[in-house]
């Protein structure tokens, strides 16, 4: 079973490497830069409940699948009711589309058979003040598939745990560092994490995202989009007919992803490739 992989030294595996994240795991857990997240699955209804550890009977966001939608999950705020984002998983293609406070964007495949994705975060900037390039990493055990995210510094921003065997306690996520409780990170973190996971285990199971693996072309980073989208726009992705009442003050700076979409490129994603 290969550990995990840092994204810029994909090729160099060792003990110790696995030895040094760990120990990051394990530290963060004990300070206050630090919030689980856990995920229930109810059969009842066919949805998620998404809450804190500390407060299972207070849920965050209300997760609604739709197997036969162009958009197969949709994410609620549990007190407000409004989406907040959604994930289309593709048949062939092994990139994935998300929705996040009326931002959509691309978990982008970076290898034919092996999990590691980036996305362009929507609320942390690298140093430049550019949008940070996140970098998504797994590893499947027996009962456990676990996906790392970690920033252009390669630390570590959040975990996304998925049961692989669980009835209803389906997840968690855990959310690391400084940006850990800003709600606009968590929100992303969820999302994405979802997203890769549901995207992993579709291409686990369907003969033709093989094909796309094989005859795709991973690693272009032209196939970001972080284009905003208007509540007119959400209204039409999801079946729910509920606004994005909270776009107008979440889209995050337009002007810095009109010049990714103009550029295309991004520096540090070309260096994984």
């Amino acid at each position: 079973m290969e550990p995990f992989e840092h994204p810029q030294n994909t090729n160099v595996q060792s003990s110790e490497t696995t030895a040094i994240e760990s120990s990051q795991f394990q530290s963060l857990e004990t300070t206050d830069q630090h919030a689980t997240l856990r995920i229930d699955f109810k059969w009842g209804n066919f949805k998620s409940l998404v809450s804190d550890v500390n407060k299972p009977d207070e849920p965050l966001y209300i997760i609604k699948y739709k197997l036969f939608s162009s958009k197969q999950i949709i994410y609620k705020s549990a007190s407000t009711n409004d989406v907040i984002g959604t994930s289309s998983i593709h048949m062939v293609s092994i990139d994935a589309d998300y929705e996040c406070r009326g931002r959509r964007d691309t978990l982008v495949a970076q290898k034919r058979f092996k999990t590691l994705y980036t996305h362009r975060s929507g609320f942390l900037k690298n140093p430049q003040g550019q949008p940070a390039v996140m970098t998504w990493t797994g590893d499947v055990g027996a009962s456990k598939w676990d996906f790392v995210c970690t920033d252009e510094q390669q630390m570590p921003v959040a975990k996304f745990t998925a049961n692989l065997w669980g009835v209803k306690k389906i997840g968690k996520i855990e959310l690391m560092g400084p940006s850990s409780h800003e709600e606009g990170v968590r929100d992303e973190m969820l999302i994405t994490g979802m997203t890769l996971a549901y995207c992993m285990v579709v291409r686990a199971s369907n003969m033709f995202n093989l094909l796309g693996s094989i005859f795709g072309d991973p690693a272009h980073d032209k196939k970001y989009k972080s284009e905003p989208i208007t509540a007119t726009d959400s209204r039409k992705s999801t079946s729910d007919s509920v606004e994005f009442s909270q776009v107008s003050t979440a889209v995050p700076n337009t002007q810095t992803d009109v010049r990714h979409r103009q550029t295309h490129a991004s520096p540090s994603t070309e260096t994984q490739g």
